[in-house]
């Protein structure tokens, strides 16, 4: 709602709006000028898990680091500590969890032996109901503290018995308090973290291998550290970047490979150099082509783009990257699919690129529904056909049923108010043979930051190929100083 800001996006002369702020503003430029290209990278619950099988110490360290440190003024940092019941009923635990709390030094940023700064401002109406009340069920295990004379100075707080869909569950609380939250088990634990409308950032810690894979496997976030603090992203290593509410555009993440894309507006001028053979099911989608009476140019055209994507698929969008390679710690940069991802066809597609569209997502092995006025004539496997109107399928819009969808013909303007009024991730451009390109718009970049050693023991892994240690560099003339850049 600021002037100049509200002008800015609103000035038909900026093509893109890239934003790092709340969720609530990245709405507002949705509906200050609808169908505008913006990239936000915005709010955050994020939670930090942990099992009864973990490094209970380790764990109070890491909470404390990511909750706060900055005074809590991160997007990233630790809002919520999930913790198996076995570690939540532990006395010993919440001792040590509110005696590591209080133990950092609160004051002055000026002085170089604070831990706890003060806030930006004053605490809003959010942050400061989240500092001073509690709601049925919870408890203090660490009241806050408003310094008498800096009322931006504000001492951590930690609450007991933070309760499912509760204000200090599903609130980002832009500050130093921290809710704990009893789970059953991991399944229950997994539950509680992706029981909100963010997906930032969250982290697990335990030492069972079986439960870091099961929740990589069903977490909902876009970052996600296993047996660390969950704070601190570092370009290439962690590129960051959410999903769910905490994420508009196409999703590609700051720091990594793929983000200078949504600053291009690219177009096909030729065929994709790199191809690969297709598989059965596209195949299948080849014959069915043929017996359309496409040209042999748009015949080509989708070749070329089918074999681009198997390509592209194999050799990059399938497999782990972990370009760092540090010693004792994996950063591994993923491709998972998007979940609820709806294709609308509109009155003047063409076969070809639906037919293309079809084949990215299933070669990037995405569950693709498509909406359609018209019912489909072919028999397309693992694709849900939805026949609808317009009118039909904006009111699933608008009832929040429908929240990623591609296009690849601008919106007519009843789809334009729906997406706006209903702040959907939308993908509105031609389809395009390079599978390097096209398959992005079905991914998500999932981070994943692992301490896989334990304390400086590498076990298991100690003679794997990692990254050098650089060599120190020092003249006699200077002091002999080791600084590991790493």
């Amino acid at each position: 709602d600021d002037k100049i800001g509200k002008a800015l996006v609103q000035d038909s002369r900026v093509d893109l709006v890239m934003l790092t702020g709340a969720t609530e503003t990245a709405k507002l430029m949705q509906r200050l000028r609808p169908g505008i290209d913006l990239i936000a990278e915005t709010g955050g619950k994020n939670a930090l898990i942990v099992t009864s099988l973990s490094d209970r110490d380790l764990a109070i360290r890491d909470i404390i680091h990511s909750a706060f440190g900055h005074a809590g003024q991160k997007c990233s940092a630790c809002s919520l500590a999930i913790l198996e019941q076995e570690v939540y009923d532990s006395p010993h635990f919440r001792n040590q969890l509110r005696d590591a709390a209080m133990s950092w030094k609160v004051g002055s940023a000026w002085n170089l032996s604070t831990k706890v700064n003060p806030l930006v401002h004053p605490p809003e109406e959010k942050l400061l109901k989240g500092l001073t009340t509690l709601e049925e069920g919870e408890e203090w295990l660490l009241e806050p503290k408003q310094d008498s004379e800096n009322p931006n100075l504000w001492s951590p707080g930690i609450k007991l018995g933070v309760k499912p869909g509760s204000f200090t569950q599903q609130t980002e609380l832009f500050g130093p308090v921290l809710g704990l939250m009893r789970a059953d088990n991991l399944a229950h634990a997994i539950e509680l973290a992706n029981g909100t409308r963010y997906g930032l950032t969250s982290g697990i810690h335990t030492l069972d291998e079986r439960e870091w894979e099961h929740w990589m496997q069903r977490i909902e976030a876009g970052n996600c550290y296993i047996n660390r603090g969950i704070t601190g992203a570092i370009v290439q290593r962690q590129p960051f970047g959410g999903c769910k509410e905490s994420s508009f555009g196409q999703g590609l993440k700051a720091g990594g490979p793929n983000y200078l894309i949504e600053l291009m507006r690219l177009e096909q001028i030729g065929s994709p150099p790199d191809q690969l053979k297709t598989s059965q099911t596209i195949n299948l989608l080849t014959r069915q082509l043929e017996m359309k009476g496409l040209s042999s140019d748009e015949l080509n055209r989708w070749r070329d783009s089918v074999a681009s994507y198997a390509h592209y698929w194999k050799n990059t969008f399938s497999l782990d990257h972990d370009p760092s390679k540090l010693i004792g710690q994996d950063n591994i940069l993923r491709y998972v699919a998007h979940k609820g991802m709806v294709f609308r066809i509109q009155t003047d597609d063409n076969v070809l690129d639906i037919m293309r569209v079809i084949a990215a997502a299933l070669t990037a092995q995405v569950e693709l529904e498509i909406s359609s006025s018209t019912p489909c004539d072919d028999d397309i496997a693992d694709v849900k056909w939805v026949v609808e109107t317009e009118d039909a399928f904006c009111d699933r819009i608008k009832h929040n049923q429908v929240r990623r969808i591609r296009l690849v013909s601008p919106p007519s303007e009843r789809l334009q108010k729906a997406f706006t009024e209903s702040a959907c991730n939308v993908i509105a451009k031609p389809v395009l043979a390079n599978g390097r390109v096209e398959l992005l718009n079905y991914l998500r970049e999932v981070s994943i930051s692992f301490d896989y050693h334990r304390y400086g023991n590498l076990g298991t892994r100690e003679n794997e190929t990692r990254a050098p240690l650089p060599e120190p560099k020092y003249t006699q003339e200077q002091p002999v100083v080791t600084s590991w850049n790493s």
